[in-house]
């Protein structure tokens, strides 16, 4: 579903913003 992505997406925003440092 949606929210199945919407996670795919903020796993890639966290990295991008938290630079996969306090990415769940």
């Amino acid at each position: 579903m949606k929210f199945e992505v919407s996670r795919a997406a903020w796993k890639q925003v966290c990295m991008l913003v938290y630079q996969s440092i306090l990415c769940f």
